[in-house]
């Protein structure tokens, strides 16, 4: 994998747990936020599985193992977005989050 994907994904990742964060505690529903060791925790499951994908996809490019991970981390933070009050982003986190 090129140097380019790889700090591609990387940044990817980060940016990816940080709107997670973001979408849970700047979310306008009304009730209590949920508690920081919550999404902390949840956070570091879905890093957990995009640090191994980008591990995987470097070692072997040619087996998708390390896409499947990926994959499966997004859909791991796609629930959170059914903090954010528009139709779209509530029906797919809905959706995804029914999976």
């Amino acid at each position: 994998m090129r140097r380019r994907r790889l700090g591609w994904l990387i940044t990817a990742a980060a940016a990816i747990a940080v709107l997670y964060g973001l979408a849970e505690f700047v979310n306008d529903w009304p009730g209590s936020s949920p508690q920081p060791i919550y999404i902390t925790t949840t956070a570091l499951v879905g890093i957990s599985y995009l640090a191994a994908g980008v591990v995987a996809w470097q070692r072997r490019p040619s087996e998708r193992t390390g896409l499947l991970f990926m994959i499966v981390a997004v859909t791991w933070f796609l629930p959170a977005l059914t903090n954010i009050r528009s139709a779209v982003p509530f029906l797919v986190g809905n959706l995804v989050g029914s999976l």
